[in-house]
């Protein structure tokens, strides 16, 4: 059987998930994945720990964007942030 791999082409979203209503309530973070040959319908909730290691330029990029979007405290600061290239 073929071991399917999917590429990341855009983190379009975030939101907290989980049940914040329980006793001992442990939201997390979950990211809208578009998918690189895939149309916006086959788009998906994903959390980080699937997209930790391919994905990590994407996720920067998308909260570089949308800074009051929910993030999971594993994704670091893009290092080039605010920083240009000088020719």
């Amino acid at each position: 059987m073929p071991n399917t791999s999917y590429v990341v082409a855009e983190v379009v979203d975030s939101r907290w998930y989980g049940n914040t209503k329980s006793k001992f309530p442990h939201p997390f973070v979950q990211y809208m994945v578009a998918w690189e040959g895939y149309g916006p319908e086959e788009n998906s909730w994903e959390p980080f720990e699937i997209l930790k290691d391919t994905a990590m330029p994407a996720l920067q990029q998308f909260h570089e964007r949308y800074p009051s979007k929910p993030k999971d405290h594993r994704v670091k600061d893009n290092p080039n942030r605010g920083t240009k290239r000088r020719r």
